[in-house]
């Protein structure tokens, strides 16, 4: 180990960017996860191919799916952690509009103001 310098990377807990040489912050997006989707698939062939054909064996099943669930799950997490989060007790329309409004900026047409 002499001569190679030692480095030590920190992140910030739950820090879903990726800093860019130019500065910018570059969000997770689904491309992110494609190695988990390409695996998800690769494993979906032989399990839809084994219902297709009939096999009775039910362990066949058990390991497909778990490894499928393995596959899917941090794509699954990402989803629903990425949501925008609003204020509890809004109602179903009213967190729409507030929805609709931090998306644009502006209400669509056919929304009235709160």
């Amino acid at each position: 180990m002499q001569g190679r310098p030692v480095g030590v990377i920190v992140h910030d807990v739950g820090l879903l960017a990726e800093d860019q040489a130019d500065g910018s912050v570059q969000a997770d997006s689904i491309l992110t996860f494609r190695k988990h989707l390409l695996w998800a698939g690769f494993i979906s062939v032989p399990l839809v191919a084994s219902v297709w054909l009939g096999t009775r064996d039910p362990w066949m099943y058990v390991w497909s799916l778990l490894a499928l669930a393995v596959c899917l799950l941090p794509v699954a997490i990402w989803r629903v952690s990425s949501r925008p989060t609003l204020p509890p007790g809004l109602g179903r329309r009213r967190r729409r509009r507030q929805h609709a409004v931090e998306r644009t900026g502006r209400l669509a047409e056919g929304m009235e103001p709160a």
